[in-house]
């Protein structure tokens, strides 16, 4: 049954969940939540499996009339949400019932905000996904971003669970500067003794950034001689980092499946849900570490993930 009318869709608040595995190799790429961090929390708070579709909202929220009683939780961006006026604060969750107003408006820190709701929201499988890849027009709602006028309902099928309190929550501070951890790249190579500058400079994010790529203002990076930035086209994950023909790095998220560029470097999985947050004009600075460091960074950072949304 109908739950949610859209009043107002926000900026770009699209149906995610974990992301379309498995399909690469067609052209379709994992789509998914940006920040697994925030979007886990969301739904742990209302006791839904982590992979539960919630809704991605970025830089400006939406606002919805409440058409049905519902429960809600909120995590990541701090967009101000309001239940009828009344602040709704962060990491929380909540009960709505019909007639009220859910409203959110423009981020206070951080890029992204999750709403989950009991039960995850429902919409059809696509390629044993509900997220949304805008690119293809396939999953989510339509194939595409909210619109006003759009209903949205959770699956009716499954209980609600009492809402869990998560005490591990302080990790969930977002800066205007960051520092992500990377190794090197699959090109890393051709830029030789250059590498350096990209490692001791800072970027900036810029405004052409969006679910297919972080774009970054700063020193340009420039290949050695015998080597081009243009390669043959290559498989991607989430977090290369491609360096194109101007010298400036763009960080790829996940609505790509090919890259032709030479990848200086990748971000490390447990540094993604930070990098996530970077609204245009924040501060990034790059840390290389080596594979084998990486390794046990992830495992403690998935360890201490699955505690937490687990």
């Amino acid at each position: 049954m109908r739950s949610l009318l859209v009043l107002n869709p926000g900026a770009m608040t699209t149906i995610q969940d974990l992301g379309r595995i498995g399909y690469s190799h067609l052209g379709i790429p994992q789509s998914g939540v940006l920040d697994q961090e925030a979007a886990g929390i969301a739904n742990k708070l209302l006791g839904n499996p982590v992979e539960a579709a919630v809704l991605e909202c970025t830089v400006v929220g939406p606002c919805f009339a409440v058409l049905k009683t519902v429960q809600l939780a909120i995590a990541g961006a701090d967009m101000g949400a309001t239940l009828n006026y009344t602040p709704i604060p962060n990491l929380t969750a909540f009960t709505a019932t019909a007639g009220d107003v859910l409203a959110f408006g423009q981020i206070k820190s951080g890029c992204r905000a999750y709403l989950a709701v009991g039960g995850g929201f429902n919409v059809p499988m696509v390629m044993g996904s509900l997220s949304t890849y805008i690119g293809g027009k396939l999953g989510g709602l339509k194939g595409r971003a909210l619109l006003k006028g759009d209903y949205l309902s959770p699956f009716e099928y499954r209980s609600f669970k009492k809402p869990i309190t998560i005490a591990q929550l302080d990790q969930l501070r977002y800066s205007s500067q960051m520092e992500l951890r990377v190794i090197d790249g699959p090109q890393f190579a051709h830029f030789g003794s250059n590498a350096r500058r990209f490692f001791q400079e800072s970027y900036r994010v810029s405004d052409k950034t969006d679910r297919t790529g972080c774009c970054l203002y700063g020193p340009s990076i420039s290949t050695v001689d015998g080597y081009q930035h243009t390669i043959i086209s290559e498989p991607i994950v989430r977090g290369n980092i491609q360096i194109p023909p101007n010298g400036k790095p763009v960080i790829l998220w996940s609505e790509q499946t090919v890259g032709s560029y030479a990848k200086i470097a990748t971000v490390i999985t447990p540094d993604l849900p930070l990098l996530a947050q970077a609204i245009p004009g924040d501060t990034i600075y790059f840390r290389r570490i080596d594979l084998y460091t990486a390794h046990i960074l992830y495992r403690k950072w998935h360890a201490d993930h699955m505690r937490l949304i687990g």
